[in-house]
């Protein structure tokens, strides 16, 4: 499988940060916002990760497992996240940190596209 794209990795980071901060199951969660998203990719994944976690599989595990899924450096946070048991502020800060580069990159293509208009 495919790695996530930058968005669908922002859109799985914020999902699971806001989970994981509500303190709700999650495996059903994973499930439930697998069946409201769209496209096929990101559903995908988080029907494995939710199957894995209902079969008992630990949160370590399953990502360690989604490595061909997930980009190199989420999952590495998302480990991180996990062992220091802070998952839901460090996603919630790397969902921030997207947010803030997508909007510099918009500006900037703004900026230098202006001079040409």
């Amino acid at each position: 499988m495919r790695k996530l794209s930058p968005e669908e990795a922002t859109e799985f980071s914020a999902r699971v940060a806001e989970l994981t901060k509500a303190g709700l199951p999650l495996g059903a969660g994973l499930r439930a916002l697998a069946d409201e998203l769209p496209g096929r990719r990101l559903p995908r994944v988080l029907n494995d990760m939710a199957n894995r976690l209902d079969a008992g599989d630990d949160l370590l595990s399953v990502l360690e497992l989604q490595g061909s899924s997930l980009p190199t450096h989420l999952r590495g946070l998302m480990l991180a996240g996990v062992k220091s048991g802070r998952l839901a502020e460090v996603l919630e800060e790397y969902v921030d940190l997207q947010h803030s580069q997508s909007e510099l990159r918009r500006r900037v293509w703004i900026t230098l596209a202006y001079p040409f208009v």
